[in-house]
């Protein structure tokens, strides 16, 4: 997985159980979480969580491969579209042992990676796809001990 190039530095916070980090990270664009293998930097699974403007289908044809594309307005709703620097109202959540990690939008779940995957799962998604798959209540509560309210 290769990182964008960020506007701002990104928000790290590592888990002290598991030695993972979880990164948030918009540029412009779209915002992502990261998770990174235990002790390490090394990326091994990513979680879109919005876009900064609504993308049409066709923009993405011609995306530079080392960015991460954001998701077309095809697959997600309006509500998947925050505007710019909305990072400071996001926070994270840690499954107990540290393998899961989920980003919360002004205290609600948004998007969350699952231990052993490589693509998040988000509240916009209404298919499994490049960008991740939708939001599983019934996993979010086992993997972070709460049921998340609906969005």
């Amino acid at each position: 997985m290769t990182r964008p190039a960020a506007q701002s530095e990104p928000y790290v916070e590592r888990h002290p159980v598991s030695g993972r980090a979880a990164l948030l990270e918009e540029d412009g664009d779209s915002c992502w979480l990261y998770l990174t293998a235990p002790g390490d930097a090394h990326l091994v699974a990513d979680c879109w969580l919005y876009n900064c403007r609504v993308f049409e289908r066709a923009e993405l044809r011609t995306w530079d491969r080392s960015r991460p594309p954001p998701a077309p307005r095809e697959l997600v709703g309006p509500a998947a579209v925050l505007g710019r620097a909305q990072r400071g109202r996001l926070t994270l959540r840690w499954s107990t042992d540290g393998e899961a990690v989920a980003a919360l939008l002004d205290g609600q779940p948004l998007g969350y990676i699952a231990p052993d995957t490589r693509r998040g799962c988000h509240r916009a998604l209404a298919a499994a796809g490049p960008w991740g798959a939708p939001f599983d209540e019934d996993q979010y509560g086992r993997l972070f001990g709460a049921v998340a309210p609906p969005a």
